[in-house]
């Protein structure tokens, strides 16, 4: 790994489409500081319809700025988190946003005083556009505290996002990694980035020594992290009572208006829908040719010498290719993004590990990779380009107002993009051996997306509820972790020591009740592309629809007008569906080898 000033410019992304400089971040924030006090001015005059209309606007416009000076701190901090003066900017900016909150904390309980009427102010010039969001204020009338009380919750929020800076810091910049080594004896680096890349190897004593060495970290800082996440689900089960919610799962559903039905049937469907996945466990087994199959064999491929190393140019020709059924504007969006250093492309030292994109109002969206090479890597490449997509065309569409979409909708872009990749590979080789690499690839992506994230969607319902009770403890979430992963693997998976640790090491967890919705947007993208491909461009106009509606209506509401409805089993059924018939052409051309 070498430091970031070593890699060329082409291939780090461009802060200064933000700010030229921190100079320039710095009087942005202090702009937004001195325009705060303008707040005051409209305290207890929102039910005028003139002086609403000013308020919003205030808000919206200082939003804007709000979440460019966030862009800019977190694309920095991440660049290198040892850098104490990046760091500081990411805490700024924290203080930036409680005074920010503070100071708009009168507006919503205004807003739900004024009560039914307030749907009428939505007739008036100007006011038309927040008739969505003044739905919204009132769905949470129950759930809003008075202005004051609002005001006091906004200037904690430095506080109540503590347990999540603390594990990212022990996660991204204290842990260091024991070498790991191979059958030979040789020692290679371990980092976030590189365990993917051994875990993936054909050396079983690689594989091995990157698992053992990697827990062996998190076991030496267990209680650190185990009471980190802990205070975390303190935090939510607090604020869960202080809103007047029954638990920390219903407040956090109900900030996207998603039914309990929806979580609950996931995971009860993917509790009935284990076979081929139990099957696949068998089949691996089979061809590795093991007496006993361990967590760190499942991400090997099943088939030896396959093409499976690209580096990024090529990366990025093959994923443009593969985009083509997203049509022209789509296509020709992605194609600039790549050419005009939106992506953060390799791994640096101090880095932050793992890939995201980053996306706000006013300025082209960012993508952070560690790119190793691998098409695994490019599979992530085409991910984090559908998050960006799906931004730029909210983005380009909506106001200020509705110019975020919902955590809820954000996994479908992304996978959609990767289903299309996977299409376009199988279609371009008839190599079994490259055919059984791709169909590997294609269901550890089924395995991550879907399986995984519902085992870890169990995992926090029941950390969650046992924090409701009073009675987490890290040994108990240990205990927990471990059961569901043998329900997910099945009797003939073996784990190593320190598999219960597992939990540790997701830092998702710390964002509550995140993951389900990797798996409900995967189940709608499997669905999605199905219609694109047998519809056609119907089908693709009411995709990128639905790409461009960010909040300007519910989440499910949107998704239903793009043809899928997640408030039933159909489309999760549909997708074990397609996973069996992945695992049986598994099966086919492993017999071609």
């Amino acid at each position: 790994m070498v430091e970031r000033s070593m890699i060329a410019e082409k291939d780090k992304w461009d802060l200064t489409n933000i700010f030229k400089s921190v100079e320039e971040w710095k009087k942005c924030v202090d702009e937004i500081t001195g325009a705060l006090k303008d707040f005051e001015a409209f305290r207890g005059k929102l039910s005028e319809p003139k002086g609403l209309s000013k308020c919003l606007e205030l808000k919206y416009e200082l939003d804007r700025k709000v979440k460019l000076v966030l862009l800019y701190s977190s694309l920095k901090s991440d660049e290198d988190t040892r850098i104490g003066e990046n760091q500081a900017l990411r805490g700024q900016f924290m203080q930036l946003m409680a005074m920010y909150n503070a100071a708009i904390s009168f507006i919503d309980p205004e807003l739900i005083e004024i009560g039914e009427d307030l749907m009428k102010l939505a007739t008036e010039d100007g006011l038309e556009i927040y008739k969505q969001y003044f739905d919204d204020i009132l769905r949470g009338k129950k759930h809003t505290l008075d202005a004051d009380k609002e005001e006091l919750l906004a200037k904690m929020s430095e506080i109540t996002s503590s347990a999540s800076n603390i594990f990212g810091m022990i996660n991204n910049a204290d842990m260091v990694f024991e070498d790991v080594i191979d059958k030979d004896g040789n020692k290679h680096k371990l980092t976030h980035s590189s365990a993917a890349v051994h875990l993936k190897s054909e050396d079983r004593i690689l594989r091995e020594s990157a698992n053992t060495n990697m827990l062996k970290e998190y076991e030496v800082r267990k209680n650190t992290i185990g009471q980190s996440f802990i205070e975390n689900l303190k935090k939510d089960r607090i604020l869960a009572n202080i809103r007047n919610y029954n638990s920390s799962i219903e407040m956090k559903l109900s900030e996207d208006n998603i039914p309990l039905d929806v979580y609950t049937n996931l995971l009860d469907t993917i509790e009935a829908n284990r076979e081929s996945l139990y099957r696949l466990t068998d089949i691996r087994k089979k061809v590795l040719e093991v007496d006993e199959l361990y967590t760190y064999d499942i991400m090997v491929s099943l088939v030896k010498d396959s093409d499976s190393d690209i580096n990024y140019e090529d990366a990025v020709k093959t994923v443009l290719e593969s985009l083509k059924p997203l049509g022209e504007e789509y296509c020709k969006k992605a194609k600039e993004g790549f050419e005009s250093r939106w992506v953060d492309v390799y791994e640096n030292i101090g880095k932050r590990s793992g890939a995201y994109s980053f996306s706000v109002p006013g300025v082209h969206p960012y993508i952070l990779m560690n790119f190793n090479d691998s098409i695994h890597d490019m599979f992530t490449l085409t991910h984090e380009m559908g998050h960006a997509m799906h931004s730029y065309f909210t983005h380009q569409t909506q106001p200020q107002v509705y110019s975020s979409y919902t955590i809820f909708l954000a996994e479908i872009a992304s996978t959609v993009n990767e289903a299309f990749l996977y299409e376009h590979l199988m279609a371009t080789t008839t190599d079994p051996k490259n055919r059984v690499y791709l169909l590997n690839e294609r269901i550890d992506n089924f395995r991550n997306t879907l399986f995984r994230q519902v085992s870890f969607a169990e995992f926090e319902k029941r950390a969650h509820e046992l924090a409701q009770k009073g009675a987490v403890t890290r040994e108990a979430l240990n205990e927990i972790f471990l059961e569901i992963n043998r329900k997910e693997y099945g009797p003939n998976m073996k784990f190593p020591e320190n598999s219960e640790l597992g939990w540790s090491r997701i830092p998702h967890f710390y964002r509550s009740f995140y993951v389900y919705q990797y798996a409900t947007g995967f189940c709608a993208s499997v669905a999605l592309v199905e219609k694109i491909k047998n519809e056609g461009q119907l089908a693709l106009d009411a995709y990128l629809n639905m790409l461009k509606g960010g909040s300007s209506k519910y989440s499910i509401d949107l998704l239903k007008e793009a043809g899928v409805d997640l408030t039933t089993k159909a489309p999760i059924e549909a997708a074990m569906k397609n996973f069996a018939s992945l695992v049986d052409e598994l099966e086919q051309e492993l017999s071609k080898i």
